[in-house]
């Protein structure tokens, strides 16, 4: 039961960060770039990055196929990364890059954290 609860509770609050402090870079009346940026690095990819983790999780859990199970985390790894790239408009390639990649290991907790939530519930088939 716990687990299905912080399956929500995680997906619903990172909706709502990703919904709230989505950046806005074109935006004619932007007050503080500094503050979308800010709020970019420590909130909005932080949140797309758990969702990512939230997905790579349900398919490492249920996808009984290896060679699926491989593909879809592959596929689902790489997009997303390259997807995060495009989040801060205004910095060199490699600082983007640096910045995905720091974000996304940090936020790799989450999903170690719900990997074993998930072994500790009900919904774990031992083999």
């Amino acid at each position: 039961m716990f687990y299905v609860i912080w399956l929500i509770l995680t997906s619903v609050l990172s909706v709502l960060g990703i919904v709230r402090f989505k950046p806005h870079y074109h935006n004619d009346d932007m007050a503080s770039p500094l503050l979308t940026d800010i709020t970019t690095v420590t909130v909005f990819l932080p949140c797309y990055f758990i969702l990512l983790w939230l997905l790579i999780h349900i398919v490492y859990a249920h996808v009984n196929s290896l060679k699926i199970k491989a593909a879809l985390i592959s596929f689902f790894s790489i997009s997303g990364f390259l997807l995060s790239l495009l989040f801060l408009d205004f910095y060199s390639l490699t600082f983007r890059t640096l910045i995905s990649f720091v974000l996304m290991t940090v936020t790799f907790i989450y999903f170690y954290i719900t990997a074993f939530i998930y072994r500790k519930s009900n919904f774990f088939r031992k083999n």
